[in-house]
């Protein structure tokens, strides 16, 4: 009985493996699935997606991206170089650099209701969940995976979540560090604080990894198989190298004018190792 148990488990986690390579699902739709088969099983979906999140986390992991963002974290209350952090991030791997760090670095970590932030903490806005991974997890410890949790904070406008991110949007000059905006909430918020700006348009920016060309250059390959393509191109009168330019620029006039829809300026990396050192020149200069 237990072999037979066992096996069964066994084919359910290969199965589960191959399905997810195979497929592909949607994250929204397997969001909801999980979630209530979690609920009609009177089990914590919360407490199960924190057992896989940290499971293979090393939070001591260095990493030149984070020591920089907590580097900017120092003083905010006293300091005019950051108002708030928003994460859409579930883990509490920031909080954890923050207090490893020598340095006193007052925050708050937001998210939900009647959390309440003083003038010298720093808050950091869990606006999608927060799953910390030493605490007890209660209600107020929700997150927004799967698809009703989702429809839910987008018809809520007025959601402390959805008005914060508009707040912040409106008055402040903020960084995205590896967002792709094709969020469909985060875009509304964004126009929504856009329009409510009025004349008072500050630029927010965001960090775009420029298309790598050699996988360009191999979709191309593939997509120029097509006969009609490739006598449009002859007709044209392309060559290669060419065509892969023109592609690249027009990818990036495309990302940028659509960015700038939402009054957010794209900064082109060619890798995101580049990013801490940026982050660090925009530090010193400012201080």
């Amino acid at each position: 009985m237990v072999h037979s148990i066992e096996r069964e488990n066994n084919v359910s986690t290969i199965l589960a493996k191959l399905f997810n390579e195979i497929f592909r699902p949607n994250p929204l739709i397997a969001g909801r699935y999980l979630q209530e088969y979690f609920e009609k099983n009177d089990s914590s979906f919360e407490s199960m997606v924190r057992d896989v999140l940290y499971s293979e986390m090393n939070k001591d992991k260095k990493s030149k991206l984070l020591d920089e963002i907590v580097k900017i974290c120092v003083a905010p209350g006293k300091s005019p170089n950051l108002d708030s952090i928003i994460t859409y991030n579930f883990d509490d791997i920031l909080e954890y650099k923050l207090k490893k760090t020598d340095m006193p670095i007052p925050y708050k970590s937001v998210y939900g209701i009647g959390i309440e932030v003083r003038n010298d903490e720093l808050p950091i806005y869990h606006v999608h969940g927060y799953l910390p991974e030493s605490e007890k997890l209660t209600e107020s410890h929700k997150i927004t995976f799967g698809e009703s949790n989702y429809h839910q904070q987008y018809s809520d406008i007025y959601s402390w979540n959805n008005m914060v991110q508009i707040n912040k949007f409106r008055e402040n000059t903020c960084l995205f560090i590896g967002s792709s905006l094709t969020d469909p909430n985060i875009r509304r918020l964004l126009d929504i604080a856009y329009k409510q700006k009025g004349n008072k348009k500050k630029h927010h920016y965001i960090f775009k990894q420029r298309m790598d060309k050699q996988k360009l250059s191999e979709n191309l390959k593939i997509t120029l198989e097509s006969e009609k393509v490739l006598k449009d191109k002859n007709k044209a009168g392309l060559d290669f190298d060419e065509t892969i330019n023109l592609l690249s620029e027009i990818y990036e006039r495309f990302e940028e004018n659509d960015s700038a829809s939402f009054g957010v300026k794209t900064i082109w990396i060619d890798d995101w190792q580049e990013v801490p050192e940026m982050l660090k020149k925009m530090r010193e200069n400012v201080a």
